[in-house]
């Protein structure tokens, strides 16, 4: 563990300390000073990330996927091959629905969630495949992502992640209910499960071109399962 952050050799730590834990759950050695630090450290990092990327989903399904809105979770692109990428969120929207043309009109809207800058250079995800694609992200990440975003290392890396991920993308962040947008960028507010937030877009995404055919995409979405 460096500087408090856990790192790939905390992980035989782990499995040391899972070792020492009998079938019925009791410790049956005590845990060194350095274990006891690893395990508050990861704790930390549940309740820092995992629970803010549950918060982030959550957020996004109730204030973008009403009624009368289509759309699946972990959508799978290039099943079956050794390229497989996964979607978190993937959303057809049409433009209508009593006419043939105004589905064939619809375009598909991809959402990421990354609860920091570190899960957002994980080097997973960022699979921009629809005309309008979103990082859904807190806004202390949106405001830590500025230099990136001008310098155009940010592009560089969905690249390399997914050359064949759009760079038309932008970006979403919670702000609690009563608070403008301006005033939650000045000041950051911690996403917390106890307030009441709403989920705004801080970075527009203008609409691209899509590679992909519509059918490909619906077919993906409704084998998702969601």
């Amino acid at each position: 563990m460096k500087q408090g952050q856990l790192e790939l050799e905390d992980a035989e730590m782990l499995r040391g300390i899972y070792r020492k834990i009998s079938k019925e759950g009791f410790l049956v050695e005590p845990l060194t000073v350095e274990e006891q630090i690893v395990l508050f450290a990861l704790a930390k990092w549940i309740e820092e990330y995992v629970e803010k990327e549950y918060l982030l989903k959550e957020l996004l399904i109730k204030e973008r996927f009403g009624n009368r809105t289509y759309w699946s979770r972990e959508v799978s692109l290039d099943y079956g091959t050794r390229n497989v990428r996964r979607v978190d969120f993937m959303q057809f929207q049409p433009a209508g629905v009593l006419h043939v043309s105004d589905i064939e009109k619809g375009i598909f809207i991809c959402y990421e969630i990354k609860s920091c800058l570190a899960d957002i250079y994980s080097g997973n995800g960022l699979n921009f495949v629809g005309e309008k694609n979103y990082i859904v992200t807190t806004m202390e990440c949106y405001k830590q992502l500025q230099e990136d975003m001008r310098s155009g290392k940010l592009d560089h890396h969905i690249k390399n992640c997914n050359p064949e991920s759009s760079l038309n993308f932008g970006f979403m962040v919670p702000v609690p209910y009563n608070q403008e947008i301006v005033d939650e960028y000045e000041n950051p507010t911690k996403l917390h499960p106890d307030m009441r937030w709403k989920l705004s877009v801080v970075y527009p995404c203008r609409a691209g071109r899509r590679s992909r055919s519509i059918t490909e995409l619906l077919f993906c979405m409704l084998r998702s399962g969601q």
